[in-house]
């Protein structure tokens, strides 16, 4: 399995002749030439074999690492771009499975040395990328990046993790990305024609709903010019309307911000706390579709754009101060990150979806406010929300909270439940996407692992907090990594760097006495 190439770097660095002379008889390779081995740079695929069998093996010390990579660093040629794009593409596939493989061994004790060993060769494979593109790119690094960063969105947009339409919304924010190039348009219709093929060969409805979805969406933004083949093959102009939900159709007339691409939220938003309170972290809204539905929009104060360091700021008292410039104060247009969420008058689920917005809160309400509200004291559309607020409260069934509460208990009824509410899809959004989060155990305390949590609602298990940024550390670490993960498309070794963060944050917040 290479265990000889391995060994070579145990005292040295050897030259290429040399290496290639360990492996050319190892009957794994077949009949390797030295022209085949410089070209497919087999040292790498040789290293990918010891990470996958990485729990029957003896570590790599450090200075086994060390000459390794420095091996690497002066070995790995490309003679144009394209080569160096193949061998990028395999750093990245390293990248990819040396965090996969750390993630198994995390979830089982004794393996911490190896743990530390793939983190080292991680660390090394990000500075061999960099040597790479700096030495091998002919004074054509930027080009090199910006097609990198085309094709691995192009490659998430045509083959993401699941066939649901909230990886659309990240379109608009990388739509640089998509356009850094004059011949993207087509590149981008030539590889989605071909996965439109395959995917009229087979069977998976799923698929094609949601390649009708990116198609029909990239041609109503004009994000990214499409061919008409790619037009015709979906048959957009006929079918895109059919998958269309209440929700969908609200999210399509919402106009967007032109310099930050936000939504901008026109509904009639409100806050309700107790009088003592001056920091706002999360507002309302809800509308009423023809279909009888309802239509919640919970807003969250985005303490993530303020470009605070929540994971290495020591006095959270300080940062107070700085955090409530983003708090949800009446008649002030603020950033917040909005979940809406379609549900029908029976109380299901009808449809979801994050949103970076821009929300001007209209009122902000006491608890005590209520009351009088709910009797018509107030104008026609603040009357209208607080009426529906109370009517969804009663459709969204949860076990631990009053059915009726009192009209003095309703309006922190009504917030606690949405509250949850938030918490728990926000949750399983990030378990189903792989996005690292503090989820809350039983115990109150935090774990980077799913731990179960009976929040009330029958269709969840699990619960994060991410509703109190601007007061509360663990909602702003979750938070930052929902929106870093979401919207920025992170790569998977920038998810482990996150996932390491939220790992010290949860120790941080369950040594607090």
């Amino acid at each position: 399995m290479g265990d000889s190439f391995l060994e070579l770097f145990k005292y040295c660095v050897p030259n290429q002749k040399k290496a290639f002379n360990k492996v050319k008889d190892d009957p794994r390779f077949g009949d390797m030439t030295y022209r085949k081995f410089r070209k497919e740079n087999i040292e790498l695929d040789i290293l990918s074999n010891y990470i996958a069998c990485i729990k029957s093996k003896k570590p790599l010390d450090i200075v086994q690492i060390r000459n390794l990579f420095r091996y690497l660093s002066k070995n790995l040629h490309g003679s144009n771009i394209h080569s160096v794009k193949k061998v990028m593409f395999k750093i990245y596939d390293l990248e990819n499975q040396i965090i996969n493989e750390i993630t198994l061994l995390e979830k089982e004790k004794g393996n911490e040395t190896i743990i530390q060993n793939l983190n080292m060769l991680l660390n090394e494979l990000g500075v061999l990328k960099k040597i790479i593109m700096d030495t091998n790119s002919k004074g054509k690094a930027k080009e090199l990046e910006k097609e990198f960063e085309f094709e691995a969105l192009a490659n998430q947009l045509l083959n993401p993790d699941s066939y649901d339409d909230t990886i659309l919304q990240t379109l608009y924010y990388n739509s640089k990305t998509l356009n850094n190039s004059k011949d993207n348009g087509k590149l981008f219709s030539d590889m989605f024609y071909k996965e439109i093929l395959k995917t009229n060969v087979g069977k998976d409805e799923q698929r094609k709903r949601y390649y009708v979805l990116l198609g029909n969406y990239l041609m109503e933004t004009n994000l990214l010019s499409l061919d008409k083949k790619v037009i015709n093959a979906l048959g957009l102009r006929k079918t895109s309307k059919d998958f269309t939900s209440s929700l969908e159709q609200k999210i399509h007339k919402m106009e967007r911000d032109e310099d930050t691409g936000r939504y901008i939220v026109d509904d009639y938003v409100v806050t309700f706390d107790n009088n003592t309170t001056s920091r706002y972290d999360d507002a309302l809204s809800v509308t009423r579709t023809p279909n009888g539905s309802y239509i919640l929009g919970i807003h969250i104060a985005d303490v993530h754009a303020l470009n605070l360091d929540a994971f290495g700021r020591i006095d959270e008292h300080e940062a107070l101060k700085y955090k409530s410039q983003a708090s949800l104060k009446e008649y002030n247009e603020k950033n917040a990150i909005s979940l809406f969420v379609e549900i029908s008058k029976n109380g299901l689920i009808i449809d979801k979806s994050f949103l970076m917005t821009k929300v001007e809160v209209n009122r902000n309400l006491y608890y005590e406010d209520f009351p009088r509200i709910i009797q018509g004291k107030g104008n026609q559309p603040l009357n209208n929300t607080v009426v529906n607020l109370a009517g969804l409260y009663q459709v969204v069934q949860n076990d631990y909270m009053p059915l009726f509460p009192t009209p003095k208990e309703m309006a922190h009824s009504i917030v606690h439940k949405y509250m949850l509410l938030y918490g728990c899809i926000a949750t399983k959004y990030a378990e189903d996407k792989k996005i690292p989060i503090l989820y809350l155990g039983q115990n109150k305390h935090v774990s980077i692992n799913k731990t179960t949590y009976d929040a009330g609602f029958n269709d969840f298990d699990a619960y994060s907090r991410l509703t109190s940024p601007i007061w509360d550390l663990e909602s702003e670490v979750n938070q930052l990594s929902l929106c870093e993960c979401v919207f920025n498309r992170l790569t998977q070794r920038e998810k482990h760097n996150i996932k390491m963060n939220l790992l010290m944050a949860g120790n941080r917040i369950n040594n607090r006495e």
